[in-house]
């Protein structure tokens, strides 16, 4: 059965379907821009979810860092917390280091809301999905990239947290990520995690 097949059998969206055409697992795997449409793949194929939470932990990790070097994240001390408590999660993702990480996520996300102008709605929390476009073009890049930023570090503490739903808060992470700053090759540090020598063991 080719990939193709496969993706037909799982009854994937045919936008993807169409895109993998002819190609086999690895070179798809080598040339998918969808990030969205990795994770969701990996989740079919029951990886360690911990792989997961690795993917989510360093797309913030990454945006956090380049919104640090390009001086848009002002407190460098809450910045570097919120970096170091990703990686204790990952690797020891105890209850008191969890707490750690959505204090130092909720306190950046706060430091973005008690700086934005009056006229910036947020409709919703929800990965920052309620956000309208227009409020963006008032405000600028630069509160976008924090608050992306603060959202991507939240839904990487929920991918340890609540580990069922751990594709969708990767998915979250990855898209706030990429929304934060739209340099990040998401789908490269998905690569990096979820390897295809992974994907073929399964």
């Amino acid at each position: 059965m080719t990939l193709k097949d496969d993706l037909i059998a799982m009854d994937a969206c045919q936008k993807i379907i169409d895109w993998v055409g002819d190609r086999d697992l690895a070179t798809a795997w080598a040339e998918c821009p969808d990030a969205t449409w990795m994770l969701w793949y990996a989740e079919t194929k029951k990886i360690d979810k911990k792989l997961f939470a690795e993917c989510a932990l360093t797309c913030a990790k990454t945006v956090l860092q380049s919104a640090s070097q390009r001086h848009i994240i002002q407190d460098e001390d809450n910045s570097r917390l919120i970096i170091e408590v990703e990686q204790r999660c990952l690797e020891n993702p105890t209850e008191e280091n969890i707490k750690t990480l959505i204090f130092a996520s909720d306190a950046a996300r706060f430091a973005c809301y008690k700086n934005r102008p009056t006229n910036h709605r947020i409709l919703s929390a929800y990965g920052g999905r309620g956000l309208l476009n227009e409020d963006f073009e008032n405000v600028g890049s630069a509160y976008e990239t924090i608050l992306f930023a603060s959202y991507a570090v939240w839904f990487a503490c929920r991918v340890i947290r609540f580990d069922s739903d751990a594709s969708r808060c990767a998915n979250d992470a990855a898209w706030s990520a990429s929304r934060a700053d739209d340099t990040i090759n998401v789908p490269d540090i998905i690569r990096g995690i979820i390897t295809i020598d992974v994907l073929e063991e399964k």
